[in-house]
């Protein structure tokens, strides 16, 4: 995936230097153990079916929480409360989007990895141990 995007840049005429590609293939690979943190938490309570159809629609839904945060806009009716928290606990897919930055030869300071990775951390441990937690729970027999 690195290569290929490396050679779509020198394609383009816009290859900006492995470093920044490196750092947002980072980003990316965060992004994908926190969808994989989903579907194994699904799966730890649920069919295998309803745990596709869960993960892929957090994942759809994280990846439009910015809709969702200014949901009050197009909606005065809803609750803030109810807003915010489903906000929150949504998993903000956007926060591992680097490849318009990398593209256009934006930097990538270190803070901003250092803040997507300790997110990815804290979600997908999160994630996994309530997953534990629950399986711990189920009757086996």
């Amino acid at each position: 995936m690195t290569l290929g995007l490396c050679g779509a840049l020198v394609l383009a005429h816009r290859f900006v230097g492995i470093s920044t590609i490196v750092k947002g293939v980072y980003a990316i690979y965060l992004g994908l153990l926190l969808v994989v943190a989903l579907a194994m938490f699904f799966s730890t309570v649920t069919s295998s079916t309803l745990a596709a159809i869960g993960t892929v629609a957090l994942v759809v839904a994280g990846r439009f929480s910015d809709v969702i945060r200014n949901m009050r806009e197009v909606l005065p009716a809803a609750p803030g409360w109810l807003v915010t928290a489903i906000y929150w606990a949504l998993p903000n897919f956007h926060n591992f989007d680097f490849k318009d930055r990398v593209a256009y030869g934006d930097p990538i300071a270190f803070g901003d990895l250092a803040w997507v990775s300790v997110y990815a951390f804290v979600y997908v441990s999160l994630l996994l141990g309530a997953g534990l937690w629950l399986f711990g729970r189920r009757d086996l027999s």
